[in-house]
């Protein structure tokens, strides 16, 4: 219902964003791979579940709700006794300077960052279309999965562990 494996889409719907406007995210292929381990795990666990059903949900019937993501973000910090503070709102902050910095456009940071203006410009916004600059935003998520798993293969490397 949520993720469209073949199309390699996440939809996230409007009651979960603040601008009350269904995204459709792209998957980068961590993510794509991430996604049918959980898909196979919830398959298992609920003998139910068919394509109507949501990912992130205990019963495939509902979506997670807003705060999830921020509470798993903190107790996996907590319970891996990492020894830092973080929340997923940081983080994006962090992204938006990376996507400026390699020169993705503005109107595609604002739609992934759910900004309520696409171009910061609200009058400008109404005649910008509605393009939602998927593929731009496609390559924006791939190159940011494709920095991370650099950044941890060298923390990693550099921790010996």
């Amino acid at each position: 219902k949520n993720y469209n494996e073949e199309k390699g889409i996440l939809y996230i719907a409007k009651e979960l964003v603040k601008n009350n406007k269904a995204i459709r995210c792209p998957v980068p292929k961590q993510m794509a791979k991430m996604f049918k381990e959980i898909l196979k795990v919830q398959k298992t666990l609920n003998k139910h579940w068919n394509e109507d059903c949501y990912v992130f949900s205990e019963d495939g019937l509902k979506h997670i709700a807003r705060d999830t993501p921020n509470i798993k973000l903190k107790y996996i910090i907590s319970r891996a006794k990492l020894g830092f503070h973080a929340v997923a709102h940081g983080n994006r902050t962090v992204c938006e300077d990376l996507w400026e910095n390699r020169r993705f456009t503005a109107s595609a940071i604002n739609i992934q960052q759910d900004h309520s203006s696409q171009t910061g410009n609200q009058v400008r916004d109404r005649y910008k279309g509605k393009d939602d600059f998927f593929k731009e935003r496609a390559k924006m998520l791939q190159w940011t999965a494709d920095y991370l798993d650099k950044e941890i293969k060298h923390f990693m490397k550099k921790n010996n562990k």
